[in-house]
């Protein structure tokens, strides 16, 4: 625990202070719905499927293809999200999180068992935005827009630093970026 304690650093820590005096009871009711529909990627997960599920009301064929390669390349973004992001990295760094260090920042009851860095909320919300972006630039923009959404919420919450959440959108934005590049290279004309 110590050699994980020196990954927390005075940035980090005055942002996240700055981010947790700004808690009011409508920021709650704002953050904790967004925070808590990233837990286990489950509102991208449905998104998924609607994308999917709109492929076959479109009439075009180039319209279903798009759709189609949407969907399955949403949950491709998740998974390759999840594997690098959950499974790779936080157990290599496990980093503790801020409401482990300072238990007052913990006043939604958030409980977590993994380590802190990087974020996977944030890294699954913005794995998704390239992938949005290429099949419909406004749904790229209102990924866009959650993802910046979730990150925040995470400080917010105290349940990541500001770098996991920064680290979670880089991850996340690369991996949704390499998915579109694959889905246009083996599907050409797909998004």
């Amino acid at each position: 625990m110590m050699r994980s304690m020196l990954l927390v650093n005075p940035v980090d820590s005055a942002i996240t202070q700055a981010v947790v005096a700004t808690r009011t009871g409508l920021g709650d009711i704002i953050f904790w719905p967004i925070t808590t529909s990233g837990n286990f990627a489950c509102v991208w997960i449905v998104l998924g499927a609607l994308l999917l599920g709109w492929t076959w009301l479109q009439s075009p064929s180039t319209a279903r293809r798009q759709s189609l390669a949407a969907g399955l390349g949403v949950w491709t973004a998740l998974a390759l999200s999840q594997l690098i992001v959950e499974v790779t990295i936080k157990p290599l760094v496990n980093r503790p999180r801020p409401l482990a260090i300072n238990p007052t920042w913990n006043h939604l009851d958030i409980t977590t068992v993994h380590s802190s860095f990087p974020s996977g909320h944030t890294g699954w919300a913005f794995a998704v935005v390239p992938v949005l972006w290429a099949w419909d630039p406004r749904a790229g923009k209102a990924g866009l827009a959650f993802a910046l959404l979730m990150g925040f919420s995470r400080i917010y919450v105290g349940a990541h630093w500001f770098t996991d959440v920064i680290a979670g959108a880089a991850i996340g934005t690369i991996l949704g970026i390499f998915v579109v590049w694959a889905i246009r290279r083996l599907f050409p004309s797909s998004l």
